[in-house]
Formats: structure tokens, sequence, C-alpha cells
């Protein structure tokens, strides 16, 4: 199996002021204790599981959009092995002593997350200001002329798990495919461009700012993906550098490959005749196949084709990818394939990918059994105690391993879902199990017979 994509946020803090709707179980202090909420810890899947109407869509929601997300962590910060803090010194040392005088701007940022590591059992924080001093570090290399002091400053970054260029965890890419998708088009007067997605972003993120000309767009590094745009988005990377259209014939060549059954796969972005029913339409040709409006394949392919585009249109990115019950309209095969491309497809030079879905499906969280590269959050709601008669809904979020039985049991799975028994019966001798067959085949038969003698 080739190398996984790397993925980068272990931990990530909302400020309680923001979210005072939002409760973790168990807490965890990383720094900030009492103003902050710590979620995690992240995995390259991240799996929000619970009942209907419990908070998961809410939360993904809140993570897409949200701006007021005030630390973005990494593993080895967050675990603050002592093993780092013996590599990071170890880098330093090595290099000091011959780089000289040219190492002296930077001493003083070197000496400050020394510091921090030294203190950091009387400093609740040091995990953060260590951070902090790493942003300090970045910008001093930066303007230090010498390369083999940049060289090291990002070899040392990097061993933190940050980026080397800004000593900070991103820039990030975003992306949120909601639950109202598809390419079947639907293009009222009123938006012709992409009204699901219009929708989606009055109900959902009516505070996002307008264009001049008062259309609602999402900040830099936020987007919305309903597949209604997705014509535009291909003529986009057709028309443009030659390393975007090598990204599309890539993309084509996956779908080719894992859907098709290897018969060459075009994706066409058609114009057609002003009026035409069929204008600003994208066409795809699959093999000897009469080329057909991209729409009209079945929508289980329909909906694979928008969740796995991201993951090629951001390839050369750090992706954070936010979806909405990934298994719609998809047989477990198609969840199994879609569930391996998340984990799987590469990423281009100096990216990452990390995607979280929010899913009620027991199918979706059995497929997850096969990689540790999956993390699982539990959510419940409930309400605070008092006598009040309109109380705002807590919303718990619990680590769980994959094959948690109070998780199972919320989703509703019993061993018949599985095509296994719901209970065993145990006897103490054949002349017993004779009379339970006999019993068994009564009731049976008092049904109807539908399903055969046992």
């Amino acid at each position: 199996m080739t190398d996984r994509p790397p993925y980068k946020l272990a931990y990530l803090s909302v400020a309680r002021n923001t979210a005072n709707w939002l409760r973790v179980s168990p807490e965890r202090n990383l720094g900030k204790e009492g103003e902050q909420l710590w979620l995690g810890p992240f995995s390259r899947l991240n799996v929000f599981l619970g009942a209907n109407n419990c908070g998961k869509s809410r939360t993904l929601r809140y993570l897409f959009h949200q701006n007021l997300v005030t630390q973005l962590m990494p593993a080895a910060i967050a675990e603050g092995a002592p093993e780092l803090r013996q590599d990071v010194f170890r880098m330093i040392n090595a290099e000091s002593s011959s780089l000289g005088r040219h190492i002296a701007p930077i001493l003083s940022q070197i000496q400050a997350m020394k510091d921090i590591w030294n203190a950091q059992n009387a400093e609740p924080n040091w995990r953060i200001r260590l951070m902090e001093a790493a942003g300090e570090l970045a910008k001093a290399s930066r303007e230090n002329p010498k390369d083999r002091v940049k060289s090291l400053v990002g070899a040392v970054l990097a061993r933190l798990g940050l980026s080397p260029d800004t000593g900070q965890l991103g820039p990030f890419e975003r992306v949120y495919i909601p639950v109202l998708r598809g390419l079947r088009e639907f293009k009222p007067a009123w938006d012709p461009e992409d009204p699901l997605g219009q929708i989606v972003r009055d109900q959902y993120f009516p505070t996002i700012r307008s264009s001049p000309n008062g259309v609602p767009v999402l900040n830099k590094g936020h987007h919305l993906l309903s597949g209604q745009d997705f014509y535009a988005r291909i003529r986009r990377h057709l028309l443009g550098a030659l390393s975007e259209r090598l990204m599309i014939r890539q993309f084509e060549e996956y779908l080719s490959v894992h859907f098709f059954k290897g018969q060459p796969v075009s994706l066409i972005p058609k114009e057609g005749a002003p009026g035409a029913e069929d204008k600003h339409t994208l066409f795809i040709k699959i093999g000897d196949e009469q080329e057909q409006p991209v729409y009209r394949l079945g929508d289980g392919i329909s909906q694979i084709v928008l969740m796995v585009f991201p993951l090629f249109a951001f390839r050369d990115q750090n992706l954070l990818l936010f979806i909405e019950e990934p298994e719609n309209f998809l047989h477990p095969a198609f969840q199994r394939l879609l569930i391996e491309a998340l984990l799987n497809l590469p990423c281009g030079t100096g990216g990452s990918r990390q995607v979280f879905v929010a899913t009620h499906s027991n199918q979706f969280l059995d497929l997850t059994l096969d990689t540790d590269d999956v993390s699982v959050f539990h959510f419940q709601k409930s309400l605070p105690e008092g006598d009040a008669k309109e109380k705002e809904p807590v919303v718990t979020i619990r680590p769980r391993s994959n094959a948690s039985m109070p998780l199972l049991r919320e989703l509703g799975v019993r061993n018949s879902s599985v095509l296994l028994s719901n209970c065993t019966i145990w006897v103490e001798g054949p002349t017993d199990r004779m009379y339970i067959r006999h019993y068994l085949n009564l009731f049976q038969d008092d049904r109807g017979g539908e399903d055969g003698p046992v």
C-alpha cells in the first residue's frame, strides 16, 4: 500500500464564549484553562456519529466557518513527548557552532523556546506559548540572509509539526459539502449559478460577507461545494494552467479505473446554443457510450464524483474537508471506495488532507474498522437542569472506539443488521434443541410461514 497523505491538525480549541452550547468529555487542558474547549485528538478521517438532531452537522458547520477558532495544535506539541524537546535541542546544538554570527539574530527566539520548555511543569499554557515562540522564530529566520539558518529553522518547525515557512499550523483550505448537493440541474431564474449553495449559505452561514454585487460569498480559504456549479469549476480548470488541466486528466483517470472498469472517461463542459436545454451543462463521455449530461449518471456515482473532486482540486494545499452524510445514495461498496479515496489518495508536494464527516450510518462506521487512521466522536444532546420552560440544548462530544457498544446501541444496530442472530439459546442436550426448534416452527406457522421452517 502506498504511503498515505499527511495530516496536520491534532487538536483544535474553541473559545467557550463563542460556543456555549458545546461540551467535551473528558475535557483536556492544553492551555488557557477555563477559556478554551479542546476538541480532539483528530486523525486523517474523523467521524462524527450520533442520533438525529444531536448536533453533528451543527458542529461540522461551526468548525468549517467560524473564524473564532483561536488555536490549532499539532500532535507533537499537544502530546509533549520528552524526545521532542531532545530532538529539537540536538538539531540546534549541532548547527549553532558552525553558523557563528549568522545564528545570533535568532538566539533570543531559541532561548525563549528553551525557557518555555524548562518551565512547562509550572506553566499550564506552555504549549500555546511554545507555538507563539515558534511563530516568532519563523519570522526572525525569514529576515536572516543565511540559507543554512533558514534550513535549520525549517527543520525545527517541521519537527514540531508546524509550517517551516510561517511557524504556524496551516494555512488551510476548507471545503464544505452539504447534504443539499447533487449534479442534477436545479436552476431557477432567481439564482442560475448555484441555487443549492445559495440556500445553504442563507440558512447556515448568514453572517458571511457579500461581494460588491450583493451576492453572498465565503471568506478566503472557505469553499462551499454543492455540485450546482460543477460545470463552471471543471471549465475553469480545463481553461487554466497546465497543472490545472493535468489535475482534471488525473481526476478522469481515477474515475475510469475505480468506477467505469477502465473505460476512458472525459468531462466536457459544453457550450450549447442560446436557450438550449443543455446550455452550460457538463457532459461525460465513458468508453464507446454516447456522451451524456453528467447528471444523468446514477445518483450514487454523481455523489461520489462530487465528494472525490476536492481531493484533486486541492491536492497541493492543506485541505480540511467537511462532508455531511457521505453515505447518502451510496451502495456499501461505494462507501468503501469513498473511504479508501479519503484515506489513500496522494496529495501534491507540500499538501496535506484531513476529513471530517457527520453521519449516523452504522455501515459507514463498520467500514472504518479496517484502518487505524480514523477517530470517532460520539455526539449526544441533553438539556441543562432547571425549571425554565425553554432551554438551549447542550451538545456533548466524546471520543469513542469504532466498535463502541453504547455508540452502536444509539445508532440502533442489531446483530440482524448484518445478517447475524440477535440472540443465542444454550441448551443442555439434543432433546431440548428439538423442543426449541418445534416451538419456533409453530411460531413461524402462526405468522403465516413466510420465512420458512427453522
